[in-house]
């Protein structure tokens, strides 16, 4: 998401340095188009934050967050440098902590 974020100001940056183009309307769409993404992302990076923080509150620990985090984590790789530095922590962590995510032992 923090790619998506440098993306979209790095366009709104460089279509507000521009000359103004024939077509205001045109340029006019695009700016509120962007502006409208990047408000979204930023939404969609708090919203997960907030998950993550209830989540950790909460201790809900079931095993298939486990695995969902380990996909999301293996995902993260590919979105270099940041992602994968996050992704490598992130499967440390997991790692060191996956005894958290055992099931319940009956007695």
């Amino acid at each position: 998401m923090a790619g998506l974020v440098i993306t979209i100001s790095t366009m709104m940056r460089s279509f507000a340095e521009t000359p103004p183009s024939p077509d205001p309307v045109l340029s006019s769409s695009i700016g509120n188009a962007l502006t409208a993404t990047a408000i979204g992302i930023a939404i969609g990076i708090v919203g997960v934050i907030l998950v993550c923080i209830a989540v950790v509150a909460c201790r809900f620990t079931p095993p298939w967050l486990l695995r969902a985090l380990v996909v999301a984590s293996l995902l993260w790789l590919i979105i270099f440098p940041v992602g994968t530095i996050a992704a490598a922590i992130a499967l440390v962590v997991l790692a060191r902590n996956r005894h958290i995510f055992a099931p319940p032992t009956r007695q």
